[in-house]
C-alpha cells in the first residue's frame, strides 16, 4: 500500500474514531457505581461553602473540576458526565493513534485507533463516572510526548516541563500516577541524551547529535520531570488524605494474597476464615486474583485492629520476613493484570452497566452508594434509556478483547526486553510505561484487574507498532554495522 492510500486509511479511522465516539456518547447510558455518587457529589460541592466539609479526602479534585466545568456549560445531568468521561478517553486515543503513526506508519496508526475506539471495555468506562478513563486519556498523552523527538535541542526543555505537568495532573487524577515521575523522567533522559549521542530517538530514527541535549541539560530535565509533580501536589496537600488510604491498601494487598501464614498472630482471630478462603482459591485455581472479596471483607474485619499505625513499615517487615511468599504474590498480581482466568469481575461489571443488551429497567443502572448520597443521585442523573444496536453490536466483542488483552499484556516484557537489546527507545517507552504503572500495584499485591484498565489501550498500541519497530531496529543495527565496518559486506560477517 503506497504512502498515498495509507494516509488516506488513517484520515478515515481518525474520522471514524471521532464519528462513533459521538455516536455512543449519544446512544450508551450513564452508569453510576457507589464511587461515582462520591464523584458526582464532590463536583456539586467544587467551589461552593461545602468545600471542603463535603469533600472525600481520599480523593483529588481533577475529575470532579472537569464535571464541575461540564455542569456549567451543559446542566447538571447524565450527558455532561458522558461527554467529559468520554472525552477523556477521546484524547488518549487519539495521541496514541498519533503516535503509532510516526512510529509504524499510516496504516498501522488506523489499526490502532480502530482497535481502541471499539474496545467494549474502554467505551463502557467511558460511560461510568469514575476516574479510570481520564487515567488512560493522561497516560497516553505522557506516551505520545515521551515518544516525540524534538528537532532543536531547545525543544527538549519544553517537552520535559510537558511531561512534569502531565504527571502532576495524573496526580490529581489518581494519586498513584504520581509513581510513574522517576520512570517518565529516566525515559525523558534517555531519549534527549540518546538523541545527542545519535542512538534512537523517540521517532525509531538516528537522531543527529544537534538535536540533543548534553549530559547536564538532559539530567536537569529529567530531575524537573521527577521533582515538578511533587512540588506541584504540595497545594492539595491539606486537603487529602493519604494515610488511610494507603494503610488500606497495603493491608488488603497482605490479606488479598495471602502474604502471611495461617499461624501468624495478626491472623489469629480470624484464621479459621483465612484458611478457608485460602484453600477455596487454591481449588479454583483462582489465587492469582487473591482471596474472594467477600471472605476478604470478613478477614479484615476481624484482624484489621491489630495492623499498626506504621503500614509501610509494617508492610515491609512482611516482606522480608516472608519473600517468597511476596514474590509470588507479586507474579499472581502481574498474571492478574492480564485478564487471564482472573476471578474478578470489576471490568465484567462496568461492562454490563453500560453495555448489557438484555436490560428491562427501563432506565440507566445506578448501583447503590453510600446513604447519604443515594436519593439525590438518583434524583437528577436518571434518565430513560433501553437498549440498542450499539449494546447488541458492541457486547458480543467482548470475548475477543478479553483475548486481545491477554495477548498484549503478555507482550509487553517481550517488547520491553526487544527494546533494551536492540536499543529502541520507542519499544522501551511503549512498554515500559504501562508495566511500570500495573508494576506498582502489584508490588503493593493490590490484585483488582480494575487497576490494569488504563494501560490495556496502550498494550493494544504497542503490540500493533511492534512488529514495524521490531523490523526498523534490525534494520538500523545492521546499517550501523556496514558504515563502522563491523560487518563484511561479502561474507555478511564481522
Amino acid at each position: 500500500m503506497n504512502r498515498f492510500s495509507g494516509m488516506t486509511l488513517y484520515r478515515v479511522a481518525f474520522g471514524f474514531t471521532l464519528v462513533f465516539t459521538c455516536l455512543h456518547v449519544i446512544a450508551l447510558p450513564l452508569g453510576i457505581t457507589y464511587d461515582g455518587h462520591e464523584y458526582l457529589t464532590m463536583a456539586q460541592v467544587l467551589g461552593t461553602d461545602r468545600f471542603p466539609t463535603d469533600w472525600q479526602p481520599i480523593r483529588t479534585p481533577l475529575y470532579p473540576a472537569l464535571l464541575r466545568i461540564g455542569f456549567a456549560i451543559c446542566g447538571t445531568n447524565p450527558a455532561s458526565v458522558v461527554a467529559v468521561t468520554s472525552g477523556l478517553g477521546l484524547i488518549g486515543v487519539l495521541a496514541l493513534g498519533h503516535a503509532v503513526r510516526r512510529l509504524a506508519g499510516p496504516v498501522a496508526g488506523a489499526v490502532a485507533l480502530i482497535v481502541m475506539v471499539l474496545d467494549p471495555l474502554l467505551i463502557s468506562y467511558q460511560h461510568v463516572a469514575l476516574t479510570e478513563s481520564g487515567v488512560f486519556g493522561i497516560l497516553g498523552l505522557v506516551v505520545g510526548l515521551l515518544l516525540w523527538q524534538p528537532e532543536r535541542a531547545g525543544m527538549h526543555w519544553l517537552k520535559a516541563l510537558g511531561l512534569g505537568l502531565l504527571v502532576a495532573a495524573g496526580y490529581y487524577q489518581r494519586q498513584n500516577v504520581i509513581t510513574l515521575a522517576p520512570v517518565v523522567a529516566v525515559l525523558h533522559l534517555a531519549g534527549a541524551w540518546g538523541a545527542r549521542q545519535g542512538t534512537s530517538a523517540g521517532d525509531g530514527s538516528v537522531a543527529a547529535g544537534r538535536h540533543g541535549s548534553t549530559r547536564g541539560a538532559a539530567l536537569a530535565q529529567a530531575f524537573v520531570i521527577a521533582t515538578l509533580p511533587h512540588l506541584l501536589a504540595l497545594p492539595w496537600s491539606p486537603y487529602v488524605d493519604n494515610a488511610g488510604p494507603r494503610s488500606f491498601m497495603l493491608m488488603q494487598g497482605v490479606l488479598r494474597q495471602a502474604l502471611l501464614p495461617s499461624d501468624h498472630p495478626l491472623i489469629e482471630p480470624a484464621r479459621q476464615l483465612y484458611e478457608q478462603a485460602i484453600a477455596e482459591a487454591w481449588a479454583d485455581d483462582q489465587l492469582r486474583s487473591g482471596l474472594n472479596t467477600s471472605a476478604l471483607g470478613a478477614i479484615a474485619a476481624k484482624v484489621g485492629p491489630a495492623f499498626g499505625s506504621n503500614p509501610e513499615a509494617q508492610f515491609i517487615g512482611f516482606v522480608w520476613r516472608y519473600p517468597g511468599r511476596y514474590l509470588a504474590g507479586v507474579g499472581r498480581t502481574m498474571l492478574a493484570f492480564t485478564g487471564f482466568r482472573s476471578a474478578q469481575k470489576a471490568n465484567v461489571a462496568i461492562e454490563r452497566i453500560v453495555l448489557w443488551p438484555h436490560s428491562d429497567t427501563g432506565r440507566n443502572d445506578i448501583r447503590a452508594g453510600p446513604p447519604r448520597l443515594d436519593a439525590a443521585i438518583h434524583a437528577q442523573f436518571t434518565h430513560p434509556t433501553s437498549p440498542g444496536t450499539l449494546q447488541h453490536g458492541l457486547w458480543p466483542l467482548r470475548g475477543t478483547y478479553r483475548l486481545l488483552v491477554i495477548v498484549a499484556m503478555l507482550l509487553l516484557p517481550v517488547e520491553l526486553i526487544a527494546g533494551l537489546k536492540l536499543r529502541s527507545l520507542p519499544l522501551v517507552t511503549l512498554a515500559a510505561i504501562p508495566l511500570a504503572y500495573v508494576g506498582f500495584y502489584a508490588l503493593i499485591l493490590a490484585s483488582e484487574e480494575r487497576y490494569a484498565f488504563p494501560v490495556y489501550p496502550i498494550a493494544f498500541a504497542a503490540a500493533i507498532a511492534f512488529p514495524a519497530l521490531l523490523r526498523d531496529a534490525r534494520h538500523r543495527r545492521h546499517d550501523v554495522g556496514f558504515r563502522a565496518g563491523v560487518i563484511d559486506p561479502r561474507s555478511g560477517k564481522g
